[in-house]
């Protein structure tokens, strides 16, 4: 690497971190990747060695390179609790309300809050890949373990909805007798069965009960007529087109949605939101957080020297 590194930005999930190495306009120059996630550390010392393996060479290279973190790092009972911004939060107040904390390195940490709702509804992460998608007005679709839904208003978030679709995916998978008729993998390709399930999810539009029949029949079905690779397909398109289903009534009139994802949730989202009528653009979900760390991480620069004495 010739550049010299001017930022990192890492973004800290759950399970996984990656991390950013900005020069000074904001490209990025590598990506480093590592399973250190915030759950699996529980100790002010863990947090430091991970952020020593997954960045340590590029802070020691460069000094003076700014930190900044979104993600659960920044949870309660994580590395530093960052707490949340309210609902309508845009690109400033999150770089206000971030928190700073020191580290072994020569610069502190900044870690971006997350956004709250008054349902109340909780993001965390998503707020920085909603700044990095750089857009004034939209309904922006950020599929994953908990898959948001989510209306910008002049750059700010002006409301969020909340699915548990992959969660309920892993557990319904891994812990359930449902999951052990589900065993092969999901594939877009079986379109019969992709549409089979999109229609069991337009059944159960209105009914709230519907979806804890619907879900016993794939059971039910692999009893009585035998297992089949089809299956798993069917109950993936259900469990996506459930949940864009249920989204759609909160968004009735929008018919345009961004999606920002990585691969391979981008390709069934993207194919059954249009199969639902929607018109979908896709956003490379790396690239957007890459982009929102910079962006927050310059704006609470431009503050911070705004309100310098």
């Amino acid at each position: 690497m010739n550049a010299t590194i001017a930022a990192v930005g890492i973004d800290w999930g759950s399970t996984n971190v990656r991390a950013f190495a900005f020069d000074n306009e904001g490209r990025v120059l590598s990506v480093a990747r590592s399973s250190a996630g915030a759950m699996s550390l529980s100790s002010h010392q863990q947090f430091e060695r991970a952020l020593n393996e997954l960045a340590g060479d590029w802070l020691r290279s460069a000094p003076s390179a700014q930190l900044i973190a979104c993600g659960m790092v920044g949870a309660r009972g994580a590395w530093v609790e960052a707490g949340y911004c309210a609902i309508g939060a845009n690109v400033d107040q999150l770089a206000t309300h971030s928190v700073e904390m020191a580290t072994q390195f020569s610069q502190p940490l900044c870690v971006i809050p997350g956004v709250a709702s008054d349902e109340p509804d909780v993001m965390r992460g998503e707020e920085t890949q909603l700044v990095g998608l750089d857009r004034d007005d939209a309904l922006v679709v950020l599929p994953g373990t908990h898959s948001k839904w989510v209306e910008l208003r002049s750059r700010r978030i002006a409301s969020f909805k909340t699915f548990l679709t992959g969660e309920m995916n892993a557990v319904i998978r891994e812990h359930t007798s449902i999951g052990k008729v589900l065993q092969d993998a999901p594939s877009l390709d079986d379109k019969v069965a992709v549409a089979q399930g999109i229609d069991r999810a337009r059944r159960g539009v209105g009914d709230e009960r519907h979806w804890l029949h619907e879900l016993f029949g794939f059971r039910s079905r692999a009893v009585t007529q035998g297992p089949a690779p089809a299956l798993s397909t069917e109950f993936s398109a259900w469990l996506i087109a459930s949940e864009i289903m249920a989204a759609r009534r909160s968004y009735p009139d929008v018919t345009q949605i961004q999606l920002l994802a990585s691969q391979p949730l981008a390709n069934w989202y993207e194919q059954i939101a249009v199969m639902l009528g929607f018109n979908v653009n896709t956003h490379n979900a790396e690239h957007c957080v890459a982009s929102g760390l910079w962006r927050i991480l310059k704006a609470r620069t431009r503050l911070q020297r705004a309100f310098a004495p």
